[in-house]
């Protein structure tokens, strides 16, 4: 009986073994340099999103959205439709959604800073202060972020030049693609 016990565990052993292979291959398959070798269902299953400019922080997603192409966005939109109404429609749309953006990165920011100044109190009940200033740094750092979130906001509702940029580049290029339609029926 015990050999049969010895076999039965050995082989349990052996399948466990096996197991861990394929979670091996997938860990060495992210680290290679050069990844054009991985199979593609492996390349799909090891897709890491990683933010390769700006601060790395929150306030990068608001940063993105403003250098979205919407020029492109706009020209596409006009060869569906070239009703004023629609590109006006879509104008207020893309100005909600930055606004839904600065609400979003804002209640972000507000909720780490919260979460700082409870680690700040719980490092400085235990006096080390060298860890309480690189956070004080920190939170200093997600307040001016704070700042000029708000400042973006406030340019938005004023309709400054600087926050209009993205509105002004659908315009264009719903303008371009309402001359390519026209063009198109014309030479038809």
């Amino acid at each position: 009986m015990k050999l049969f016990g010895f076999l039965n565990s050995r082989s349990a052993k052996a399948v466990e073994e096996n197991e861990m292979l394929p979670q091996i291959e997938a860990i060495e398959g992210t680290n290679d340099e050069d990844t054009s070798s991985i199979e593609e269902g492996k390349r799909e299953a090891n897709n890491i999103v990683t933010i390769t400019y700006g601060t790395g922080m929150p306030i990068d997603v608001i940063f993105n959205f403003v250098r979205k192409d919407y020029e492109n966005e706009g020209y596409n939109d006009a060869l569906i439709s070239t009703d004023p109404t629609y590109k006006s429609t879509k104008e207020g749309m893309i100005r909600n959604d930055l606004k839904t953006l600065f609400t979003q990165v804002t209640l972000k920011y507000k909720n780490d800073i919260r979460m700082l100044d409870v680690e700040i109190d719980n490092y400085k009940q235990a006096c080390l202060f060298s860890s309480v200033s690189a956070m004080e740094s920190r939170r200093s750092t997600f307040e001016e972020h704070l700042g000029k979130i708000r400042e973006m906001e406030s340019q938005l509702d004023n309709d400054a030049p600087r926050m209009m940029i993205m509105i002004e580049s659908y315009r264009r290029g719903f303008l371009k693609g309402m001359a390519a339609k026209a063009g198109s029926i014309i030479c038809a």
